[in-house]
């Protein structure tokens, strides 16, 4: 009977951690039919819906100037739909590129999502940042 509460507090560390993963994306899937989110955000983007594919500078600020050494400059693999596709508000920037998926503080894609993209994205990828 003493041993509930560390149950019950291993169960809730269990049953929280299930829930952070849901909100990240934790699985990206390339294909001939387009670009895949799940086990997180669950967004569907078919090659036909996309204009362009690239690697963007994203850069988290806060209160601080563009140039100052608190800012905080992250890569991300970002996709322009096509005009008039609706897409999710949280996922999406002021110019409508959709956030895809974060490639962390570095520029460098792993290799086998460039690959893919080369494969099946055609004339929408462009390498450049």
């Amino acid at each position: 009977m003493r041993w509930w509460p560390l149950l019950l507090a291993v169960f809730g560390v269990l049953v929280l951690g299930g829930l952070a993963l849901r909100v990240v994306a934790t699985r990206l899937r390339v294909d001939s039919e387009g670009v895949q989110l799940n086990a997180g955000r669950r967004l569907r983007l078919r090659w036909d819906q996309v204009t362009e594919v690239r690697v963007r500078r994203i850069r988290f600020s806060r209160n601080a100037e563009d140039d100052a050494p608190s800012v905080n400059v992250s890569y991300c693999l970002v996709m322009r739909p096509v005009p008039g596709l609706a897409t999710p508000r949280h996922l999406t920037d002021a110019q409508g590129r959709v956030r895809v998926w974060e490639l962390g503080s570095t520029e460098v894609m792993p290799l086998e999502l460039e690959l893919a993209l080369s494969r099946f994205a055609g004339d929408r990828w462009r390498r450049d940042v």
